[in-house]
């Protein structure tokens, strides 16, 4: 039996990502002390777990609603695709793998040049998280023999749901 995709395996990587959260919020707080000022003697024990349950929450609610435009997508063009099932645990993966990835790499950031990333460089890197969670989709579909015009526009798609919030922000932010 393979690890992938077993219940162990999703335990794993969900407390990862949770585990990262956390330790990226206490690296932040410890480099940056007055950045915990907003929260206003709220300690940071309890504000670290939030952090962490939020940031699965919101890599849940994204994963899930690039398999809900797929869900549509593929009911508008009656592709009529078997292995939805598959995909929807696959986008999971995607996304769960990615923002460890990048979480990680946040992390090796703030341990190596001992200061947090500014709002630009965040910014930058959301963008290259939203196109590598896109491409990753795309490379799936292709392997799944999905036409390249329909896989090219739901990778695009969701490449535009990915990256719009990231380009707002260094637009008017």
């Amino acid at each position: 039996m393979k690890f992938r995709h077993t219940i162990l395996y999703w335990i794993f990587a969900w407390g990862a990502l949770f585990v990262l959260a956390i330790l990226r919020l206490f690296k932040t707080f410890k480099i940056l002390p007055n950045s915990n000022r907003i929260l206003k003697g709220i300690p940071v024990d309890i504000v670290a777990p939030t952090f962490g349950i939020l940031l699965c929450l919101v890599v849940f609610i994204s994963a899930l609603g690039s398999y809900l435009v797929f869900f549509v997508f593929n009911k508008i063009k009656r592709l009529n695709l078997t292995f939805l099932s598959r995909f929807k645990t696959k986008v999971y993966d995607i996304y769960l793998s990615s923002y460890i990835v990048y979480n990680l790499l946040y992390v090796i950031y703030i341990y190596l040049y001992k200061k947090t990333a500014t709002n630009f460089q965040i910014n930058i890197f959301s963008l290259l998280l939203g196109t590598f969670i896109s491409f990753l989709i795309f490379n799936y579909l292709r392997k799944q023999k999905i036409s390249l015009k329909n896989n090219m526009e739901f990778s695009s798609t969701i490449l535009l749901i990915n990256i719009i919030t990231p380009i707002y922000s260094l637009i008017f932010l």
